[in-house]
């Protein structure tokens, strides 16, 4: 047990059909037989109408904003921690972005918050759903419908997740989901669309033909290699004997928590980016009809060592996300918890062997130098003070008892 150690994550794909992959990118054609029938699975696991496939999840975002023909200055509620692309997006749109606190067990929305920021400029709302965890969305819902604001969510944490049996990503106008490295449906990039709405995805389809053209093979073919990369970094034997050492030495020498993919790029644009605008391949949804076959079973895994982790915290007394309502159903992209040194907590798990970290993601208010950023007190707190412990499904059996282990013994 001295010698296992315990990485952030994982990639959701086994590295044989990486390599599979890889091989058949060099020799394979486009067939659009096979973006249809991975849509048709799509629609019936989630139970809607319609699906759309993009290149990014910003990109159904910008494009979804697009088509509905927005006031110039009409506000859009935003959860204050996603990429910040999608910030960016509703500036470039000439939109004016209003940031809503989020609550430390949910990760969602908090209602008092909610109903003070709505007023006759409010137009859509654009709700994270935050590593993998449900909040009460009825009581959201009701709200937003009652003010007639367009609800676009960003489910890309939460496949699966559902509250009273309904499918996170199916509550709104739209749901948009990202499938790209380290998602749980990760299909080297890319990204979907859903929705019952059948005015609003024949507008963003009509977009969506005029903006999105060609297919770029090298940025397919990086995701594949650098998704390769990862998965050799972290398995087993690499990651025993030496990720987890170059790790360990680059965390020691920082004065901060790290980051789960590291600091992403702040850069605005001035232009939407044409890797943006690249269609959806054959190739990435053959790997995304394969892993939906696998799905249920690696939730299932997560979710078991999942309430193995709230067990330990809850008996420390470890404050911890996690709706826990009868209704929720949690997915556990990422398992966070609170502490008031983030950063020193990392090291010392690192002592024991187990690398955590913190999301990669922005605080946007800060980004967009929003005045009242300092009020929204609690989405502060859960982005300086969260620290992800390791979940993730393709942990093995010794990996996972040498976690519950040390969490037991050295917190």
């Amino acid at each position: 047990m001295k010698n296992i150690k315990i990485p952030r994550g994982k990639i959701y794909q086994t590295l044989t059909d990486q390599l599979f992959y890889l091989v058949k990118f060099i020799f394979c054609k486009n067939d659009e037989k096979k973006i249809t029938l991975f849509k048709k699975k799509l629609i019936k696991n989630f139970k809607t109408k319609h699906c759309l496939f993009f290149p990014l999840a910003r990109t159904a975002f910008y494009i979804t904003l697009l088509s509905l023909k927005l006031p110039k200055k009409s506000k859009i509620l935003m959860t204050p921690i996603t990429i910040k692309p999608m910030l960016d997006i509703v500036k470039f749109l000439g939109l004016r972005p209003i940031f809503v606190d989020i609550e430390k067990d949910t990760l969602n929305i908090n209602l008092n918050d909610l109903k003070k920021k709505i007023n006759d400029q409010t137009k859509v709302i654009l709700i994270t759903h935050l590593f993998g965890i449900v909040p009460d969305m009825n009581k959201i819902i009701e709200i937003l419908k009652k003010n007639k604001i367009f609800i676009i969510e960003d489910f890309s944490h939460s496949f699966n997740a559902s509250f009273n049996k309904k499918k996170i990503g199916t509550f709104g106008d739209v749901g948009i989901y990202s499938m790209s490295s380290i998602k749980t449906l990760d299909t080297f990039g890319g990204a979907f669309l859903i929705s019952k709405n059948s005015k609003i995805v024949n507008l963003v389809n009509i977009q969506q033909k005029k903006l999105i053209k060609g297919i770029n093979n090298f940025e397919i073919l990086k995701k594949i290699i650098i998704n390769i990369v990862r998965n050799i970094a972290t398995c087993s034997v690499i990651f025993n004997f030496f990720t987890f050492y170059i790790l360990k030495i680059t965390k020691f020498k920082k004065t901060d928590k790290s980051k789960m993919l590291g600091d992403r790029i702040s850069n605005t644009f001035n232009q939407i980016p044409r890797k943006w605008l690249i269609k959806y391949t054959s190739l990435q949804a053959e790997v995304g009809l394969k892993k939906l076959k696998n799905l249920n079973n690696d939730d299932k895994k997560r979710i078991y060592l999942a309430k193995k982790l709230h067990k330990i915290f809850l008996k420390k007394k470890i404050q911890h996300a996690g709706a826990y309502l009868n209704k929720s159903k949690n997915v556990y992209w990422q398992f966070l918890i609170y502490r008031n040194n983030p950063f020193a907590f990392e090291k010392y798990l690192m002592k024991y062997g187990v690398d955590c970290t913190s999301t990669s993601l922005k605080f946007l208010p800060k980004e967009a130098n929003y005045s009242k950023y300092h009020k929204l007190r609690k989405s502060k707190s859960i982005y300086e003070d969260g620290i992800f412990i390791p979940c993730h499904s393709y942990f093995s059996n010794s990996q996972i008892k040498k976690l519950l282990e040390v969490l037991e013994k050295k917190l």
